[in-house]
């Protein structure tokens, strides 16, 4: 009766499509658990925003959990907030062109004496070899290049990823 059911061969072909059907998950699930523990182990922040404006708010507040998550010294929170937010801020605007449907990711960790923030958009990235220093006299009065400067100025190290598509500040502490 009963027995018989369970060992029918639709039931086993189905027993066996839903075994398959675990196993090929068992990769993605090693990538999502090894992502966890290495972000317990390595201590890393992250954040994700839709690509709008008003989400510098959500920025600041990730900004200053970092005092708390990595011991930072309460004054760098001025040398790491301006220029991460003029990341974001370039993320959103020229990246992600104000797309709400398009995020920009963030992430923070510490390993030794430095500390790191990767801003990343979806956007096709840009030329970063090709900068116009803003505080050439036939730049002064042109907007672009202003925020790079910034982060150029106040990190210890920037880099540059996805053809300019996320950039890494990189904060000496």
């Amino acid at each position: 009766g009963a027995e018989e059911k369970e060992n029918s061969p639709k039931r086993i072909k189905k027993r066996r499509h839903c075994k398959n059907q675990v196993l090929s998950l068992v990769p993605i699930l090693r990538i999502c658990i090894t992502t966890i523990i290495s972000s317990l182990v390595m201590n890393k922040l992250n954040l994700s925003i839709s690509s709008e404006v008003g989400n510098i708010v959500k920025v600041e507040n990730f900004i200053e959990s970092f005092g708390d998550t990595f011991g930072l010294k309460p004054e760098l929170f001025g040398k790491i907030s301006l220029p991460v937010i003029e990341a974001v801020n370039n993320a959103i605007l020229s990246g992600n062109k104000l797309s709400p449907d398009k995020k920009v990711c963030l992430e923070a960790w510490k390993e030794k004496d430095k500390f790191y923030v990767s801003v990343q958009d979806e956007g096709e990235g840009f030329d970063y070899t090709n900068i116009p220093d803003p505080t050439l006299p036939d730049n002064i009065e042109k907007v672009a290049g202003r925020g790079l400067y910034v982060m150029k100025t106040l990190s210890d190290e920037l880099l540059f990823e996805n053809n300019g598509a996320k950039v890494t500040l990189v904060f000496n502490l």
